[in-house]
Formats: structure tokens, C-alpha cells, sequence
């Protein structure tokens, strides 16, 4: 039984609230997009927090995706790990000595 990474974990859950809150943002935005223009008390605020999500949601979009990208990366290396210690260590071996042992045929390729 192997033993988990709780930072790993923590890392995908911020992946994904990055790349969600994002989407969300872009769609919070894009709806201020065909409405007409209000004016009043409070618009100011809301202006700010539209032109806010405008700024940071393509930096959002691209630290959550290469955060998932770096983390398939860290899967697949620590799957191979684990998949190289399972292997006999004479796995190796035995099958360079079974491509030499055999000289007169050779691999298809």
C-alpha cells in the first residue's frame, strides 16, 4: 500500500478551482458585454471587479492547465518509478543476452 501525497491533492483541487474560476469569470464578464450602460451608485465597483476578472483570467487559464500538465507529468514519472522497481532485476540482462545469444536471426523491423 503506497502512501499518498497530500500536496498533490491540494495541487489538483487549486488546478481545478484555477481553470473553473476562470471559466466562470470569462462568462461573469461576457455578460456585461450586451447590456447597456448603467450608471448609479455602486457601478464603479462593478467596473472594477469586471475589468479585474478581464485581466486575470487568461493567466488563470494558463497557470491551471500547467499545473494539470506538470502534474500528468509527475504521475507518469512516479508510475514508471514504481513500474521500474516491480521489474526483476535480471529483466534487463535477460533480454540483451536473449538478442545476442541468437546470431544468425535478427529483429523485423
Amino acid at each position: 500500500m503506497s502512501r499518498r501525497n497530500p500536496w498533490l491533492g491540494a495541487l489538483w483541487s487549486i488546478a481545478a478551482v484555477l481553470i473553473v474560476g476562470a471559466l466562470a469569470a470569462q462568462f461573469w464578464v461576457a455578460s456585461f458585454y450586451y447590456q447597456e450602460s448603467v450608471t448609479g451608485p455602486g457601478t464603479e465597483v462593478i467596473n472594477v471587479l469586471q475589468q479585474l476578472a478581464d485581466t486575470l483570467v487568461m493567466p488563470a487559464f494558463i497557470v491551471g492547465f500547467a499545473t494539470v500538465a506538470g502534474l500528468l507529468f509527475l504521475h507518469a514519472r512516479n508510475h514508471a518509478k514504481n513500474h521500474a522497481k516491480n521489474l526483476p532485476r535480471n529483466h534487463a540482462s535477460k533480454v540483451s543476452r536473449e538478442g545476442t545469444q541468437r546470431e544468425g536471426t535478427h529483429a523485423p523491423y
